[in-house]
């Protein structure tokens, strides 16, 4: 009987002892393996993991804090792709974020920072919309704004707003260094964006109060309008009052319709309702040059030139003049280098009449170097040799009319 009794609680120990065994946790069951050695005792490499905040977008896993990538990003480079990944995620808490923080890069790098600000919001959003969006910014960081508004109003990015909505912002103007500089280009994307074209947007800034911002669109709607229909253009600027504002568009769209057809004749009169005289010589003078070369109109041309009395145009005249004949005369080496410098005979003075010789020779000297850089058959060599000729014949001139001191003195001058 004692037997027995003692062979159960043989067999009840062993049961508590087998339980506790398989109870005991898994990691107490094995010795403890050095994390450096496998099971067979061989060494394994050490791999290490480190963070490289600023050189990939963001990982919200990676960065437990929303943003903290661009915050500690070290470079350009960096600081870009964050902020794009920023902004795919939550485009209105990255500017914000942006607004608030304050980076180093940020007053480096604006200009990047701002491309790549208007870049991301112009394909979601129009430009006016993009602007307002990025409002809080222009406080905190007027150099990255201005450079994302300018991207975002760009003449090369077809707007969508639509051509009151800009009209509205120009006479608003809240930004004011903006609209200093992007005046003329808003007036351009009113002429492109209006149904009507050039004249229905004419009467959308008519409508508003004039300013220094409005007359700036206004050239920039005649620009736009000269480049799709020239002669429009100008004829519907003739047919205003003189207006000094009108200056330049109207010089540009007879240089522009000039360049193209070979009316001269036609245009001039266009070019002389100029009214700033500086302008008006200029375009005159340019006007005439093709009026000039055009052989078969010469005869209309010399009695308008017989009319001329400005002594500013008549130098001009006379520059255009010779810098044609300059260039005929190497072309063919068929006129005397003194029949180039009569050409310049409507000239005043007669140092005038030389200093005019001479820089149309250097003129044509240089308009010849270009077309043989651009494969035309021109003769260098004895291009140079006729500009020599003629700036010998000057010299001669200047000492028949001159004493030697004078000569020396004004030549100086005159070469530097």
């Amino acid at each position: 009987m004692k037997s027995q009794i003692r062979y159960l609680f043989g067999a009840l120990a062993l049961l508590i002892v087998g339980g506790l065994l398989f109870l005991r946790p898994a990691s107490e069951s094995a010795p403890a393996r050095s994390p450096l050695t496998s099971s067979s005792g061989l060494e394994l490499p050490v791999q290490v993991v480190t963070k490289t905040r600023d050189a990939t977008p963001l990982d919200a896993f990676k960065y437990p804090i929303w943003g903290e990538g661009l915050e500690t990003a070290s470079s350009l480079e960096g600081f870009l792709n964050e902020l794009s990944a920023l902004l795919k995620e939550d485009e209105r808490a990255a500017i914000d974020l942006l607004t608030d923080l304050d980076h180093p890069l940020m007053n480096t790098h604006s200009v990047a920072i701002g491309e790549q600000l208007a870049s991301h919001l112009f394909e979601h959003h129009s430009a006016l919309e993009a602007i307002m969006m990025l409002d809080g910014l222009s406080a905190r960081s007027d150099n990255i704004f201005h450079c994302a508004a300018r991207e975002l109003l760009s003449p090369l990015r077809e707007q969508k707003d639509s051509p009151a909505a800009l009209a509205a912002f120009l006479n608003e103007n809240r930004y004011p260094r903006l609209i200093d500089e992007m005046d003329y280009t808003i007036g351009k994307h009113l002429a492109r964006g209006s149904a009507g074209g050039a004249l229905e947007a004419l009467e959308l800034l008519g409508a508003l109060q004039r300013t220094t911002h409005t007359d700036r669109a206004l050239q920039g709607i005649y620009h736009q309008w000269a480049i799709v229909d020239t002669v429009a253009a100008a004829q519907h600027i003739a047919s205003q009052p003189a207006d000094p504002l009108l200056d330049v568009p109207l010089a540009e769209c007879v240089t522009r319709w000039d360049g193209n057809n070979s009316y001269s004749s036609d245009v001039m009169p266009w070019a002389e309702r100029i009214i700033d005289p500086a302008i008006r010589n200029q375009t005159i003078a340019e006007v005439a040059e093709t009026w000039y070369v055009d052989q078969e109109d010469r005869e209309a041309y010399a009695t308008w030139k017989a009319q001329q009395t400005d002594p500013d145009l008549l130098k001009r005249i006379a520059r255009t003049e010779m810098r044609v004949d300059t260039f005929n005369a190497v072309m063919d080496r068929a006129r005397p280098v003194s029949d180039l410098i009569a050409a310049a005979h409507n000239t005043v003075e007669p140092t005038d009449r030389l200093r005019v010789a001479d820089l149309a020779a250097q003129e044509a000297l240089a308009l010849m170097q270009r077309a043989s850089a651009f494969g035309d058959p021109i003769d260098l060599a004895a291009a140079q040799q006729a500009y020599t000729d003629i700036n010998t014949d000057l010299r001669g001139e200047f000492r028949n009319l001159l004493s030697v001191q004078q000569v020396n003195a004004e030549y100086l001058e005159w070469q530097y």
